[in-house]
């Protein structure tokens, strides 16, 4: 998990990763996946910088939902938390290893949910009080930015 500690996080909408490609690279041991924006234009992730609400969370799992799908992060129980317990309803920023996309989960809670991605969590924050950044414009002004500004740069 070291390496991937060490990989940047790309803030995106959930549903970017619906189409995003398992991209193999045998000279790492983690998953890299192809986000595809048109014809000539690509980025390879490892992580994911999100925001959303919290729709479901129990002592190792969150279930979020950011307006454009939903997904699935594991290993809160070994994540430092806020001290403030997470609830639903809460809106968070989550950066997370990107271990699967386009799945159905099951559960004794969950059954037959379709998530746009699970993540292994990294770091979970609860932003709720901060209303700037709760999901507003910013936040999508904010992730087409920085997704620009990434293509951008690695275009030249």
């Amino acid at each position: 998990m070291s390496m991937v500690l060490q990989q940047p996080a790309c803030k995106l909408f959930l549903n970017q990763l619906v189409s995003a490609e398992l991209w193999s690279d045998s000279n790492v041991s983690f998953n890299k996946w192809k986000l595809s924006f048109g014809k000539n234009s690509a980025l390879f992730i490892t992580n994911a910088w999100i925001q959303g609400h919290v729709v479901k969370v129990d002592n190792e799992t969150l279930l979020i939902n950011d307006g454009t799908g939903l997904c699935l992060v594991t290993g809160l129980s070994k994540l430092p938390l806020p001290s403030k317990p997470i609830q639903e309803n809460d809106v968070v920023m989550v950066i997370g290893y990107i271990s699967n996309t386009n799945q159905v989960i099951e559960s004794s809670d969950i059954q037959n949910i379709e998530i746009c991605a699970r993540l292994r969590g990294i770091k979970v924050t609860d932003i709720s009080q901060n209303k700037n950044c709760c999901l507003g414009k910013l936040w999508k002004s904010e992730v087409n930015h920085a997704q620009q500004e990434l293509i951008q740069m690695n275009s030249t």
